[in-house]
């Protein structure tokens, strides 16, 4: 497989979001990011606007853009009028902050998939309901999730197959990672031998065990306990009130 098959860069995903959803946003980030890499003593002339938002992007500016930021929320405290490099850092900030919003949104909707390797060099999906503003860094493409390292983290932007619209939710036969949580719930409730016994605390091992066993290996990652207890948690409450002597 090829560098190009497997998806582009995180960073380049971004660049085109904002170049096609925000154009005028984007080549203002672009202008402000000049004036960044001039106070980082870079000879900005010699960078494209766009060569500067995408090292902005990427961190290679934030040890000046987190000293404007701090001036500017001191300057604030004292009363004072913040910089025209403070103001800068300000506007910068915000600009990328939508870009970023725009970009999570697009992932946890799965217009795009997000896929890189274990350690083991074993391919991962990662699931869109997963995916939260930590993950999506623009500085490497490494991401921690709890203790799985997943390394090549790469996007492709999931098209549709025809012309019409596509619908939301799984296609027809098509089991979501969120019907397999469910599936599991269901298969340890309706199980007497395995079934925690009805008290405190019931939900919270069946959580622990819809993660620790019950989830099949090709999902790639382990869900949160929390994220799984609220996949679960309306369903296992109508199951009680089905079943109230179990």
């Amino acid at each position: 497989m090829t560098e190009s098959s497997r998806g582009e860069h995180l960073v380049d995903i971004l660049i085109a979001i904002a170049k096609s959803e925000y154009a005028q946003g984007w080549s203002r980030y672009g202008e402000l990011a000049q004036k960044l890499a001039q106070e980082a003593g870079e000879k900005a002339i010699e960078l494209s606007a766009e060569d500067c938002a995408r090292r902005l992007l990427v961190g290679h500016y934030s040890g000046v853009l987190g000293h404007g930021l701090t001036a500017g929320m001191l300057s604030q405290l004292l009363g004072g009028d913040p910089s025209e490099f403070q103001q800068t850092t300000w506007e910068a900030t915000r600009l990328e902050q939508i870009f970023r919003d725009r970009m999570l949104s697009l992932f946890q909707a799965g217009e795009y998939s997000l896929t890189g390797f274990d350690q083991d060099l074993r391919p991962i999906s990662i699931p869109p309901e997963l995916i939260d503003p930590e993950l999506l860094r623009f500085d490497s493409d490494k991401i921690q999730m709890g203790n799985k390292l997943i390394m090549h983290v790469r996007a492709t932007r999931d098209l549709p197959q025809n012309s019409n619209p596509p619908t939301p939710g799984p296609k027809p036969g098509q089991a979501t990672q969120k019907d397999r949580v469910f599936d599991a719930a269901r298969a340890i409730l309706d199980d007497d031998a395995k079934r925690p016994p009805k008290g405190r605390g019931r939900l919270v091992r069946i959580v622990q065990m819809v993660q620790e066993s019950y989830l099949p290996a090709g999902i790639g990652i382990r869900y949160k306990l929390n994220t799984i207890e609220r996949m679960i948690r309306p369903a296992f409450k109508e199951w009680e009130k089905r079943n109230p002597d179990k």
